[in-house]
């Protein structure tokens, strides 16, 4: 796979990962590839990289399920239905993940007041 193509963030495995940038350096080595040449396809490949690790942080952090209710501050905060879809921008680009949210009233549209 090279560092340009997409994969799937449940499969990654950093040892994988590591191989496919000593992949990019053996390839650059065989070909004779220059420094600058090196240097300048180097970052577009460890951001992507980057965006992989992140992309599998924010899957391995759960749902943020506990439970139909939960107790916050003395209040009791009710779950939402459904996770909720969260978009995020990194440094390393785009991402977004889905988690429950708690609220201190139960209706779908007031506000939230924890995310786990």
């Amino acid at each position: 796979m090279s560092m340009t193509e997409t994969s799937d963030t449940g499969n990654l495995d950093a040892v994988a990962v590591a191989e496919e940038l000593a992949g990019f350096v053996q390839h650059a080595v065989a070909g004779g590839v220059s420094m600058r040449e090196f240097e300048r396809g180097l970052p577009d490949r460890l951001l992507v990289v980057g965006c992989r690790l992140t992309d599998q942080f924010l899957a391995d952090q759960g749902s943020g399920d506990l439970g139909t209710t939960c107790e916050q501050d003395g209040h009791t905060l009710h779950r939402s239905e459904k996770p909720l879809t969260r978009r995020l921008r990194t440094i390393f680009g785009q991402h977004s993940y889905d988690a429950f949210v708690y609220r201190v009233r139960r209706h779908p549209n007031s506000a939230i007041a924890a995310r786990q």
